[in-house]
């Protein structure tokens, strides 16, 4: 389990300090079978919003785009045979939550206004096959 919470202000103007990322938790739970070839694992993230108040102003626009909260939820599964081989499959923000992190953005495209917060990827699914090779992999095998 992991908890973020961190606070700051300008010494000079008393005001938000603008990279201050909003609080965070993160926890997984997990398990390994089969003698520890097979490793299963969710993780769940809950991010708060920034609000605009929270966000200092840079030239009368905030300096970053305020964000709003989200929950993420991945599954991971890993299959060891043997120390020369790993498969893993994996399932990233398995509700497909819409969401953008604060500190991700990017230029009004207009050229004017306030920055633009970055989305993410939405549900993404990942499978992957590691081999190792080297002089003990092909002593071993002859």
């Amino acid at each position: 389990f992991n908890y973020s919470h961190v606070r700051g202000r300008n010494e000079i103007t008393g005001s938000s300090l603008a990279k201050i990322p909003p609080d965070a938790a993160t926890t997984t739970l997990g398990t390994r079978l089969l003698d520890r070839k097979l490793t299963l694992a969710v993780r769940w993230q809950a991010v708060a919003s920034k609000e605009l108040q929270e966000i200092p102003l840079s030239s009368g626009s905030p300096a970053f785009p305020p964000t709003s909260s989200f929950n993420l939820v991945h599954l991971y599964a890993g299959y060891e045979p043997n120390p020369d081989l790993l498969y893993t499959f994996s399932i990233e923000n398995l509700l497909d939550e819409q969401y953008s992190r604060y500190l991700s953005s990017y230029p009004n495209p207009s050229g004017r206004g306030d920055p633009i917060a970055m989305p993410y990827p939405g549900l993404t699914v990942r499978g992957a096959v590691k081999i190792r090779f080297g002089d003990e992999f092909f002593k071993e095998r002859g």
